[in-house]
């Protein structure tokens, strides 16, 4: 007896499976061999770029990566290099609290998983664990161990209003699909006290594990198979960066003379030189006109806040405002220190007392660090 389900985009799904093996022990592998076996297929980590929801990649990074042209930042120098090294070093760790606070023991199985139908589709967990049902038959869910700043806590909810940043979701409802799990119990550590863990479980959605195969497909099939480079379709910031770690090691000029109608392309989309820069002057003419606004707002408040201090007559402390309303205003005064040292000392310092400076440079005091700064003008023909 088939055990098939039609998912509400039309998908039919056999339940009827087991995962297919990549590779037999992950552990076994250089870091760069598990990135080689990565670049075969997606992985649960990816679908959050395909679904634009990465602080760090764009669709077109998570192409150029896996048809191999993604030249990798050396170690150490990715955005979240110290939270991914953080986190591997704390799974066994983050498993023996979860052990200790349940009573289910989790088991790890380090294999590298691929799904026997979709091909593209990669599973690299952390545990299993079994745990069982309301008729005492035993399920398995994966274990997944997730590590976060304090900060980040509030995107996991409540003891009784529980939450799964989307991210995450998506990354395990993929290993679902892969494995046949019933679930995923997810781990989050937020701070280095057993009572800082999150436990939250996903159960397995079947209409929704059928729209991550479907992104995955479309991604696959018709970009990396095909080596068609996907649109930008992200926000500037993340465009900018994309670029700009594509252009790392690019050349320096000093002048470089281009056609206005020289064009530049994104997918079906096609703009000249010239278009992009007038464009460039038109959101720089209205971001002006609010960023005068704001100065005006900020002179207000600060004429309100200056009035304010002349009746306080305070420096530090906390002021209570009391009224007839329900509420009161608190407004608290502190002072904070900042060491710094200017353009000038630092060039004072290169001449009168050089030993000084280049003893603060080698111990690595003083750094200096490049930006890249974007400044189009318009200049008459024939000016230089």
């Amino acid at each position: 007896m088939s055990n098939i389900y039609k998912a509400a985009n039309g998908l039919e799904m056999d339940l009827d499976y087991k995962p297919d093996v990549f590779v037999e022990d992950i552990e076994k592998l250089s870091n760069d061999e598990w990135l080689e076996k990565r670049r075969t297929g997606i992985g649960g980590s990816d679908y959050g770029v395909l679904y634009g929801l990465s602080p760090f990649n764009t669709t077109k990074d998570l192409y150029l990566d896996k048809v191999g042209l993604k030249e990798r930042l050396p170690e150490g120098e990715e955005d979240n290099w110290a939270a991914k090294e953080i986190g591997h070093r704390l799974e066994e760790v983050v498993a023996m609290i979860f052990y200790k606070k349940t009573g289910i023991q989790p088991y790890a199985v380090r294999k590298m998983f691929r799904h026997p139908k979709y091909y593209w589709m990669l599973a690299d967990v952390d545990y299993f664990v079994d745990i069982p049902d309301r008729d005492g038959n035993m399920r398995t869910y994966i274990l997944e161990i997730k590590t976060t700043a304090f900060n980040n806590k509030d995107k996991w909810g409540t003891e009784f209003s529980p939450a799964v940043p989307y991210t995450y979701q998506l990354q395990t409802r993929s290993y679902c699909a892969v494995c046949n799990v019933s679930g995923v119990i997810i781990c989050c550590l937020f701070d280095n006290n057993e009572n800082s863990l999150f436990i939250r479980r996903v159960d397995r959605d079947l209409d929704i594990e059928a729209e991550i195969i479907e992104a995955g497909r479309n991604f696959w099939q018709n970009n990396v198979e095909k080596r068609i480079e996907p649109v930008y379709t992200e926000d500037g910031d993340m465009i900018l960066k994309s670029v700009r770690n594509r252009l790392r090691n690019a050349s320096k000029i000093n002048n470089l003379e281009l056609d206005g109608d020289d064009t530049v392309e994104n997918g079906d989309e096609e703009y000249t030189l010239e278009e992009l820069v007038d464009k460039y002057f038109e959101y720089s003419k209205e971001k002006s006109k609010y960023e005068k606004k704001r100065m005006e707002y900020e002179s207000q408040m600060k004429k309100i806040q200056a009035f304010i201090e002349t009746k306080t007559n305070v420096s530090e402390g906390l002021i209570i405002l009391n009224d007839n309303a329900e509420k009161n205003c608190q407004i608290k005064y502190s002072k904070r220190c900042r060491t710094s040292i200017n353009k000038e000392s630092l060039e004072k310092m290169q001449i009168v007392d050089k030993e000084l400076y280049d003893e603060l440079v080698g111990k690595g005091y003083l750094t200096t660090s490049e930006c890249n700064i974007f400044k189009p003008k318009y200049v008459r023909k024939g000016n230089d």
